[in-house]
């Protein structure tokens, strides 16, 4: 599931953070493991993403000034990184069903490689202003 919270600037945003924050704290103390549904709050680029996932097949990453993150990923001339978060981020979208696999990546350093995904749950909170997100969109 991907959720965009847009709100003008000084409008609370940031409670999204702390709201998580204080209820995984609370939840913790029945259920620790509840610490490992939430992500990085910061993906360099794809196979970042997708070694991720690999060892934790379900979490929602909360992800701040989304707008500008859009920027960066959908910048026609951008850097490779942003290229391979971007498109990542749309193939587990399709992949996130019932019996879906997110097939293997492979690199030519074998230490890189990293197996398939059955059913990955990567789900995206993130927050921005309305004029960077339209602006980016």
């Amino acid at each position: 599931m991907y959720v965009l919270l847009l709100a003008r600037t000084g409008r609370g945003k940031e409670s999204i953070q702390s709201g998580i924050s204080k209820l995984i704290a609370h939840v913790k103390q029945q259920v620790p493991t509840i610490v490992e549904c939430i992500g990085p709050d910061e993906i360099a680029s794809g196979p970042a993403l997708y070694k991720y996932l690999n060892k934790n097949q379900g979490f929602v990453s909360v992800l701040s000034e989304f707008g500008l993150r859009l920027a960066s990923m959908s910048d026609g001339g951008g850097n490779g990184a942003n290229v391979s978060l971007r498109r990542m981020i749309l193939q587990l979208y399709a992949k996130s069903g019932f019996n879906d696999v997110a097939h293997p990546s492979v690199y030519s350093d074998k230490d890189k490689n990293v197996a398939a995904i059955p059913s990955p749950a990567f789900s995206i909170l993130g927050e921005s202003t309305p004029h960077t997100f339209y602006k980016n969109l």
